[in-house]
């Protein structure tokens, strides 16, 4: 009678060891996800983000009150552009906040501390995407946290974490990941900061065209204002505005 043959396993046992993580599984599970501490100079890009939000502020209000109120006398025109630019500045600085603030997406959570983490939803994402307890299996278990991994979960070597459903780490985030639990907020960054500079090229460019129309009539250093805000908003334009339309474009495929 021939002998079966004997399968070897997909994993080998040694490879399932723990090598530059001291942290065990029960571990993981009894303290949930934790975010290592990173240098302080992590956060430098995030600084310039906000500076590039905040800093063009100032000669967009000088633009509006020189141009708009005391030249061309559009009081409510002056209101609109007003209300449009504090709200689009408000919605991007509010994306950028979920982002750096919010945990991407958590793995493994314990069950006493789900509320932290947004209830059963994750958890019940992340039990559903592990269809089994096959851990041997390729890409099943991280080596690095010594813990199981859902599908389509990532483990980010600067985090220091897996992160489900993970779509890239973004150092202008607070050098933060973009995972299941903030991608909305990022989409939602990218289209408010395009949108936001988009409004801010085309109203200083129609400013910028009337003062060179009528170069009497305007305030001698305005027109220098609106000629910054202009080349601020189409390098904007052409540096967000892509990066958004592609991340559109996955959305449409996923």
């Amino acid at each position: 009678m021939p002998r079966r043959p004997v399968t070897q396993p997909l994993i080998d046992e040694v490879e399932l060891q723990p090598r530059e993580s001291t942290i065990s599984f029960q571990d993981a599970l009894l303290d949930g996800p934790e975010k290592p501490k990173k240098p302080w100079y992590y956060r430098l890009p995030l600084l310039l983000t906000v500076i590039f939000i905040l800093g063009p502020q100032p000669s967009v209000l000088r633009v509006l009150v020189y141009h708009h109120w005391r030249v061309l006398q559009e009081t409510k025109l002056f209101a609109v552009h007003l209300i449009m630019i504090s709200g689009l500045t408000f919605f991007t600085l509010a994306s950028l906040t979920i982002c750096v603030v919010r945990d991407p997406g958590p793995v493994n959570v314990n069950i006493t501390r789900r509320d932290d983490y947004g209830g059963d939803e994750d958890v019940g994402l992340a039990e559903a995407l592990m269809d089994d307890e096959d851990f041997t299996a390729p890409g099943k278990w991280c080596r690095k946290c010594w813990a199981p991994k859902p599908e389509r979960a990532h483990h980010c070597s600067i985090c220091g974490r897996c992160v489900m459903k993970m779509d890239h780490h973004c150092p202008w985030l607070g050098s933060s990941c973009i995972g299941h639990r903030t991608y909305p907020a990022f989409v939602h960054f990218l289209t408010c900061a395009t949108v936001l500079a988009i409004y801010i090229a085309t109203i200083s460019m129609r400013a910028l065209v009337y003062s060179f129309r009528n170069p009497f009539i305007v305030d001698e250093s305005t027109p220098i204002h609106e000629l910054g805000l202009a080349a601020y908003g189409m390098i904007v334009t052409l540096v967000v505005g892509p990066f958004a339309g592609y991340h559109y474009y996955l959305i449409t495929q996923d």
